[in-house]
């Protein structure tokens, strides 16, 4: 895997004098599963499941022009390695992976016959299992006006994102309750208020908040989770009239 960009905390483990050779991230964090043994029956029953945190190994060199300058840059490559949840960056494929790591052990094993010269193998923990696009996709429905009004939408990603929904009402009158719903995971929410024109409501599904114009405010149902690939999505506004745009902002998730 030589010639990969990597960066840690924003600092290069790839240039022409940090040389990484190896890096182990392709393989996903281990899944943990809860069973339970059935009641005179055969087999288990899955309770739940969850992944596990993920372990990255990166293996590679540092070259300095002299001892002094070897042991300067290895300073300056463990300062930056010390910053504990920092942003992991490996070029895979024609995109950048972002994981969110901390440097849990760092071997360095310097030989005394070679004072220009060390290599390095770093382990990595990740908190959070999934690597991420360094940007965020958005998905849109403009100028919706009929309710219900159905849409179809793709997620990227292997593994499940977790979504900010907003919901902008361009023009309402007597618009009192909004639901919005993915059919394809049957997950909705309902949020009812005295809407106006101008309104913005927030469907936050990661920080579990739902805001009208900043301020939270009470919800009933369920946030909508999402599936990798096509989403059925449905929104219904109790009103006399209405024009309201949907804007579905998600950072591509991965195993």
């Amino acid at each position: 895997m030589a010639g990969t960009t990597i960066s840690f905390n924003s600092f290069s483990l790839q240039d022409t004098n940090y040389k990484t050779s190896e890096i182990n991230h392709v393989s996903p964090p281990e899944r943990v599963v809860d069973r339970l043994k059935l009641a005179r029956a055969h087999g288990e029953a899955i309770v739940s499941d969850w992944y596990d945190t993920r372990k990255i190994i990166v293996s590679g060199s540092v070259l300095g022009s002299t001892a002094s300058d070897l042991q300067s840059k290895l300073d300056a490559m463990l300062k930056a390695l010390g910053e504990p949840e920092a942003n992991l960056d490996i070029e895979y494929g024609a995109a950048t992976r972002r994981y969110v790591a901390t440097l849990e052990r760092a071997d360095i094993p310097k030989k005394s016959y070679n004072s220009k010269f060390v290599e390095f193998k770093l382990t990595f923990e990740c908190s959070d299992p999934f690597g991420y696009a360094t940007s965020a996709s958005t998905l849109s429905e403009a100028a919706i006006t009929t309710s219900p009004n159905t849409w179809s939408e793709t997620i990227s990603g292997s593994a499940p994102p977790l979504p900010v929904i907003t919901i902008t009402l361009n023009s309402a009158t007597d618009v009192t309750i909004i639901r919005f719903k993915n059919s394809t995971t049957d997950d909705e929410i309902i949020v009812g208020a005295t809407y106006i024109t101008g309104d913005e409501l927030e469907i936050d599904t990661a920080n579990k908040t739902v805001k009208l114009n900043g301020t939270e405010i009470d919800y009933i149902g369920v946030f909508p989770s999402f599936d990798v690939g096509s989403n059925s999505l449905r929104l219904e506004v109790t009103a006399t009239a209405f024009n309201a745009d949907v804007d579905i902002v998600y950072t591509p998730t991965y195993l």
